[in-house]
């Protein structure tokens, strides 16, 4: 019994850490991004931060960004080469 309740903890934490390092990876890259299009800043508000991290996930981060899936093309020229 011991054994299961080992093993099923340690499953646990090696999910809990493959969740931790993308949320880890998907951080730093925001950071980066933010960083690259608005400069350093300090953010007035939470509200003006939500928006500008809403504006670069749907206006650049969803539609622009390259991605190793899609054949390094970004989604919109993914979506026209398949209509064409």
């Amino acid at each position: 019994m011991p054994e299961l309740l080992f093993q099923r903890l340690h499953d646990q934490f090696l999910t809990y850490r493959g969740i931790n390092a993308a949320v880890e990876s998907l951080w730093a890259t925001l950071k980066r991004d933010l960083n690259w299009i608005y400069g350093k800043q300090t953010w007035r508000s939470r509200s003006l931060l939500r928006s500008a991290i809403f504006d670069y996930v749907e206006g650049f981060y969803n539609p622009e960004r390259i991605q190793k899936r899609l054949g390094y093309r970004s989604p919109a020229d993914f979506e026209s080469a398949s209509v064409a």
